[in-house]
């Protein structure tokens, strides 16, 4: 069996467990409430004309459709796809069927499944089991099958196929895909899902390649393999750094290489960080914090303490704010905790204390605790409380109305500002709500009010912790 064979029957029968337990809980649920299936047959008013249609326009491709005459049987396929049952119940009848249809017709069986089956779940589950059944023929062959099929199933199965073939037999796929024609873009991106799939699967080979690689795919066959690359060996990424100094592409490769790296060897990840040069002071800071970022996931309290070691940002301050900023994501009491150890360095203790508050808002709702963050921070009180409301009115806007007399008082009418404003594009207060955040704004603020657009054309972004 082929290793694409592998993977389509692998993803169809987890399909199948799964929805074999969510019909179990439909039909509890539905047999309590007394409802039934009401059968949905809009698809059998227009089967005549539609598989007449069909079939005249496979006739003329040389492509034999089965008639639903032609497919009579105790259930045949119109039977199934329009009883009184859901088709998430009938999978496994489906996919006999299906199978049996493709053994007799050929993969242009295809058609009939797409057209007929409106649940996408059930959809792919009986479509990858009839292309996994036609793959026992090979690639090739069920290639040349498939591109005589239409329109989003043609695209469908084109795609997995070379998912497959590009790491098989690279260069037949290589082969095939680039003879077609490329007037049609869904066959355009064929040649980048082939030669992604290649670079995924063997990225070292890939990158010594590059060269029999078209030119209007080779930039981005090279990025894919250098991530994959880094993802596998990171070290061995490091080398085609200095080839991509002053790109975008230095920024993509060096955070996947230290995101990965820092997983298996830590101090040596930190070591190479503090020795190597980027092409710019910037990148290396970014680069750094991401590091100290996947760190802090896998380690929180070693990667805090290699933190501190760390020289100071003049700008960004210590890279400890960005662990604990990672940190407070899933363990907010151990971030707090954190805070009392930061070293005394104004940019950095800032920052601290307002990516915990931050997350303290966005993921725990624990919106009590941000506030108080703010009486705990001994610099910069005024920028925590302004910067913290934009971002709670970003993810909790009625939270923070509801809370506006937690607040300190000379920070309300901001907050309310900030509400007023963000609504023009969120739209999540009612007119009664923003006349109650109104209630708030000083002379000052009324006026920016009065003055704000009335609609917006981009949303609010409010930066994180993160790069």
């Amino acid at each position: 069996m082929t290793r694409i064979g592998f993977l389509l029957v692998g993803i169809v029968i987890g399909v199948l467990v799964t929805i074999s337990i969510n019909i179990a809980l439909i039909n509890k649920g539905s047999t309590a409430i007394g409802e039934s299936e009401v059968p949905d047959n809009r698809q059998t008013a227009t089967n005549n004309s539609d598989s007449r249609i069909t079939n005249t326009e496979h006739e003329e491709r040389g492509v034999q459709v089965p008639t639903s005459r032609e497919t009579d049987s105790p259930r045949t396929w119109e039977t199934l796809v329009s009883d009184d049952q859901v088709d998430v119940g009938q999978i496994p009848e489906l996919v006999q069927v299906a199978l049996e249809l493709h053994r007799q017709h050929g993969i242009a069986i295809l058609d009939r499944v797409y057209d007929s089956i409106d649940d996408t779940v059930v959809r792919d589950a009986v479509a990858s089991s009839i292309l996994h059944q036609a793959l026992e023929n090979g690639f090739r062959a069920t290639f040349d099958q498939a591109k005589r099929l239409d329109g989003e199933v043609r695209r469908w199965v084109l795609h997995e196929i070379v998912k497959g073939w590009a790491r098989v037999d690279p260069q037949a796929t290589f082969a095939t895909v680039w003879s077609l024609s490329s007037t049609d873009p869904s066959l355009r991106m064929l040649q980048r899902r082939a030669v992604w799939e290649w670079a995924e699967g063997d990225p070292k080979t890939a990158l010594t390649q590059l060269d029999s690689i078209p030119d209007n795919v080779r930039d981005f066959a090279e990025e894919k393999a250098l991530l994959a690359l880094a993802r596998l060996t990171p070290t061995d990424a490091i080398e085609y750094l200095p080839k991509l100094s002053g790109s975008k592409r230095e920024s993509t490769i060096a955070k996947e290489i230290v995101t990965s790296w820092v997983k298996l060897d830590p101090e040596a990840c930190i070591q190479w960080l503090n020795s190597i040069r980027f092409s710019s002071p910037e990148l290396k800071t970014d680069v750094t914090k991401t590091a100290f970022m996947a760190y802090a996931r896998q380690a929180p309290e070693h990667a805090f303490q290699a933190a501190l070691k760390q020289p100071t940002h003049l700008i960004e301050g210590g890279v400890e704010a960005n662990v604990i900023a990672e940190v407070a994501k899933f363990d907010s009491g151990r971030a707090r905790s954190m805070l009392s150890h930061v070293r005394d360095d104004a940019t950095t203790m800032f920052n601290a204390y307002l990516y915990t508050g931050q997350e303290l808002v966005r993921s725990h709702l624990d919106f009590d605790g941000a506030i108080e963050l703010g009486d705990e921070l001994p610099v910069w009180k005024d920028d925590y409380y302004s910067r913290l409301m934009m971002y709670w009115t970003s993810y909790h806007p009625i939270d923070l109305l509801v809370r506006m007399e937690n607040l300190p008082s000379k920070h309300r009418s901001h907050a309310a500002l900030c509400l007023i404003s963000i609504n023009k594009v969120t739209l999540e207060l009612s007119s009664l709500q923003i006349e109650q955040a109104e209630e708030y704004l000083n002379e000052n603020d009324l006026k920016k009010v009065r003055s704000l657009p009335k609609h917006y054309v981009n949303s609010i972004r409010v930066s994180t912790g993160e790069s």
